[in-house]
């Protein structure tokens, strides 16, 4: 992990996180340079450390509802390794992929739709009825 002056005069910071990807950015001063340095490296340490993404929430739990009503149609099968025929995933029952649907109509894009995903903290000052599982799950969700 390095944090160097650039030509332009600013500061990058470069280091690999947990799974050897690179990652780059830039601030405008080396105080702030450092002190993302800092925290960085200490979330890389803990394996926590998941780069910034622009999804919003309103796009992750779509993208979850879609992954639930693909699994319920049999659009996602996978081929069985010992005999070649394909397998269906469990299927959910109607009402309730009409209930996890009002839910995401309701209330998660109303109140945290315009909210990006990576902007969410279970203790801090953004959302606080969250759980921390909920917002790791959130995150880990925003990776793929």
């Amino acid at each position: 992990m390095a944090v160097t002056k650039t030509v332009a005069g600013s500061w990058l910071v470069d280091f690999r996180d947990q799974h050897r990807r690179r990652i780059r950015k830039t601030f405008n001063t080396h105080k702030e340079a450092v002190e993302f340095q800092k925290e960085a490296l200490a979330q890389v340490v803990k394996r926590e450390y998941v780069k910034p993404s622009p999804i919003t929430v309103a796009a992750v739990a779509d993208k979850w509802y879609g992954r639930k009503t693909s699994i319920d149609s049999g659009q996602d099968e996978q081929p069985n390794n010992a005999g070649g025929q394909p397998i269906k995933k469990a299927s959910y029952r109607r009402s309730s992929l009409i209930d996890w649907k009002n839910h995401i109509e309701n209330y998660i894009k109303p109140q945290l739709g315009h909210l990006k995903s990576m902007t969410l903290t279970s203790n801090g000052s953004r959302v606080r009825s969250l759980s921390g599982i909920s917002v790791s799950h959130l995150r880990w969700r925003t990776k793929s």
